[in-house]
């Protein structure tokens, strides 16, 4: 089964113009490269990228009177018949022609079914290994969870790679660590000396993610549940498939005791109603079992890859885009690009990260209004510490969100963080170079004074508003 992830931008998302916006390129006459594949099917658009095993092609999809919009496939090289690619030159032209379309794009996830995992014992404990071309995990979850945790964090770092290509190509070895349950994952924490509360986190020193998760116990008690309902429901048939027979001897009966046709009639009819009532509230019941497990079981599911996604967010812009050891990416920054991939929506099986989550919103609006609001400037100057987790939860909520309506802001209205603007922003100082502040700093990326652009940036955060529905 494929998964698909939709990153989608509406231009007019927000009320005030783009800054430098430029009318987007006809695509009618673009040359294109072509790929076919061994199931008969030919598609056009741009090679994203070619690695061993793999051809990571963007179907570009023109539909008549509608926007263009691209789909990233991840295909495996035995499924190519044939790929016929630009002339260097005008794949160039190509891809920086897509630039403009990149965040209207469907990303499809991996085949879980063909994931390899190898089982490997450790301390007595079997573990699942797969090792992909951007990381390595080690897993004590199960077949299925470990199956969806690894499509799924593919799926993001793919979504990562459209939005941000990678600058950084060589192997840097990330590993995730996925935990069954949370009781492994606070003991493996303690190994360490952490008490984290999150479910998740993305260890710069170490360079891995760690997760856990109750997935597993989750999906086993769901599982016996299901099979338990299935034996009620399965009963409930096979007596009902006797009812004719059962029926049959009540007639028998009835007639033996002297009763009119009319009233066996009637007892017979009062006898199956009451019976196709009782069943159809069986189903309704076991329906109703299954749907509320069902959704708690997605909640959990959401939960952690919510969490996932935003330690993998973490995990990219250090091994892919801008290592700290030769940038300096401020924490807001990190943090508020983090949580747009973390509260990214799910919509008809595709994933949105340009609508507004109304849990995130809602907040925000709340702290802007607030008599103390956090300034700009206090965020942009605020340290590691100041996102630390720590017993003020409310000024912690308070710098997050702003965190991410800065990031969002920057990223969906004025597209700044792309190209060379976005890493001039956090290339580190030079040795002698004059000292510059954070606000200086950020003045010089958007290209104007904080106070004008703060003021903007409040009005528009409070007239946005969430999706509908």
């Amino acid at each position: 089964m494929r998964i698909a992830i939709l990153l989608v931008v509406w231009l007019g998302c927000l009320p005030l113009p783009l800054l430098g916006q430029q009318p987007l390129p006809k695509t009618d006459e673009w040359p294109l490269e072509k790929i076919r594949l061994k199931d008969g099917r030919d598609l056009q658009g741009l090679v994203q990228s070619k690695r061993e095993g793999e051809i990571e092609f963007i179907e570009i999809v023109r539909p008549p009177g509608k926007p263009m919009f691209g789909i990233l496939h991840p295909f495996q090289t035995g499924e190519v018949e044939s790929l016929t690619m630009l002339p260097p030159p005008e794949h160039d032209t190509l891809s920086r022609r897509f630039e403009q379309f990149r965040h209207r794009a469907v990303i499809e996830a991996g085949r879980m079914e063909s994931l390899e995992l190898e089982p490997i014992q450790r301390a007595a404990q079997t573990w699942l290994v797969y090792r992909g071309p951007w990381f390595t995990l080690e897993s004590t979850a199960d077949d299925a969870t470990t199956r969806r945790c690894v499509v799924r964090i593919e799926q993001t770092f793919r979504a990562f790679r459209l939005l941000w290509p990678p600058r950084v190509y060589e192997s840097r070895n990330l590993r995730v660590v996925l935990l069954g349950s949370m009781d492994e994952y606070r003991t493996y924490l303690a190994t360490f000396g952490l008490e984290i509360e999150n479910p998740a986190y993305f260890s710069l020193t170490q360079n891995q993610i760690v997760a856990g998760s109750d997935l597993s116990q989750y999906a086993s008690e769901l599982a016996r549940v299901r099979a338990q309902n299935e034996a009620t429901r399965q009963g409930y048939l096979d007596l009902d498939k006797q009812l004719p027979a059962r029926l049959a001897e009540l007639t028998k009966e009835l007639r033996s005791r002297g009763y009119s046709p009319t009233e066996i009639r009637d007892e017979i009819t009062a006898r199956r109603g009451a019976w196709q009532a009782e069943l159809k509230t069986m189903e309704r019941k076991l329906a109703e079992i299954n749907r509320r497990n069902d959704a708690r079981f997605a909640d959990v599911t959401a939960e952690m890859f919510r969490r996932l996604s935003h330690e993998a967010f973490h995990a990219y812009l250090e091994n892919y885009l801008f290592p700290h050891d030769q940038y300096d990416v401020p924490r807001w920054l990190n943090e508020g690009l983090a949580q747009i991939f973390e509260y990214a929506q799910l919509e008809a099986g595709a994933l949105r990260v340009d609508a507004p989550p109304a849990e995130l919103l809602a907040r925000l609006k709340t702290h802007l209004q607030a008599e103390d609001s956090l300034s700009l400037a206090q965020l942009l100057q605020d340290d590691d510490r100041q996102f630390a987790w720590q017993h003020q939860r409310q000024e912690l909520d308070r710098r997050y969100v702003f965190a991410w309506g800065l990031a969002y802001y920057l990223t969906f209205e004025h597209d700044l963080l792309r190209g060379s603007r976005l890493r001039d922003y956090v290339t580190q100082a030079k040795d002698g170079d004059a000292p510059v502040t954070p606000v200086a700093r950020f003045e010089e990326f958007i290209g104007e004074q904080l106070p004008q652009f703060e003021l903007r940036w409040r009005a528009a955060m409070l007239q946005l508003k969430p999706p509908k529905g």
